[in-house]
């Protein structure tokens, strides 16, 4: 019997990369909740739940009579949202992962590694601050109905569209990248860095432009930390 699966999200650097090889395997029959607004980098043939999450009772009318074996919330963050997808889900599947974030850890930073019992403090950033919260919301629901619940912290993500660097040029952090290239090039010929932008990569490395060398780089699966269950 193939096991049933609910991305909430599903176009990020996650959560397109879980879409994809949930989609691929074929024990697992995925669905898909977002907006509609970027179909087309979605996986061909996956059921599409078409509804802005804040929209609870539409959301509640296309989850009718489904029941999941786990739902992956890739796009709660704010405690308010954390509520209501408690409200939502509670009763609605087997096991509910929430995309944490590794930004919760204490900083700075007091004692290294960082373990999944390192404390979570963050005065620096409100995101990392809003995080913590809606962890505190899951768990409460954990500990008052038993919501079957696991929390994963990433650290750093990337993929083929998106990769973790402090710098950024006009077409993402690919352009990066593509100065490397150039620069690695013109070190060996003895010719001038090429000026002007560099092109935005698309979706499918394969695609890629003969100009960023001989073998694109291929996407890769984001990283993380340890998970809590």
């Amino acid at each position: 019997m193939k096991r049933k699966a609910l991305i909430i999200g599903g176009t990020g650097t996650i959560s397109l990369a879980t879409a994809r090889l949930l989609a691929e395997r074929d024990e697992w029959d995925l669905y898909i909740l977002n907006r509609g607004s970027r179909v087309e980098v979605l996986p061909e043939g996956v059921p599409l739940l078409q509804a802005d999450i804040a929209d609870e009772d539409r959301v509640q009318d296309l989850l009718g009579p489904h029941h999941f074996d786990v739902v992956v919330d890739f796009i709660t963050y704010k405690p308010d949202q954390a509520e209501r997808a408690v409200r939502l889900f509670s009763g609605r599947c087997y096991q509910y992962i929430f995309v944490s974030s590794c930004a919760t850890y204490e900083k700075p930073v007091k004692h290294l590694p960082i373990r999944e019992d390192t404390p979570q403090k963050n005065p620096f950033w409100q995101y990392a601050r809003d995080k913590i919260d809606c962890e505190n919301v899951f768990l409460d629901a954990y500990r008052r109905d038993e919501l079957p619940l696991t929390i994963v912290r990433p650290s750093h993500t990337y993929d083929n569209r998106n990769i973790p660097v402090a710098v950024r040029g006009a077409n993402r952090s690919w352009q990066v990248v593509c100065r490397a290239r150039q620069q690695n090039r013109s070190s060996s010929t003895a010719t001038a860095t090429p000026s002007g932008p560099c092109p935005t990569p698309p979706i499918s490395p394969s695609a890629w432009p003969a100009s960023w060398g001989t073998r694109a780089p291929s996407a890769k699966r984001s990283t993380s930390s340890p998970t809590m269950s």
